[in-house]
């Protein structure tokens, strides 16, 4: 019974180390896209289109780059080539039925 409780304990604490003091998991948020060139997400809200992409990375990186204020920060929404843990995703139609991907490559 003690021991359950013991460990529970080094678990909440271990996960609190990780997450809280080395800030070591990934984020991901929504990125600028431009539909002339890439294959975007499209969110549509009151007959108003909006085109993103899904940006990923430690949360580490993006506080050492942008302080807590992460929306004010332009450094955020790219990935340097030095960066390993840093990902941008596009849609791809085949694989994501759920939303809707957009593009006008053809159409130029």
């Amino acid at each position: 019974m003690y021991f359950n409780t013991i460990l529970f304990i080094l678990v909440i604490c271990g996960s609190f180390y990780r997450f809280i003091s080395l800030e070591d998991y990934l984020v991901s948020y929504k990125g600028d896209c431009d539909p002339d060139i890439e294959i975007c997400y499209e969110y549509c809200e009151d007959n108003e289109c909006f085109y993103y992409s899904i940006i990923e990375r430690t949360a580490s990186e993006v506080i050492s780059l942008c302080g807590k204020d992460v929306t004010e920060c332009d450094e955020a929404y790219e990935c340097r080539n030095d960066v390993e843990e840093c990902s941008i995703h596009f849609c791809k139609p085949k694989e994501n039925e759920e939303n809707v991907c957009v593009t006008n490559i053809n159409k130029l």
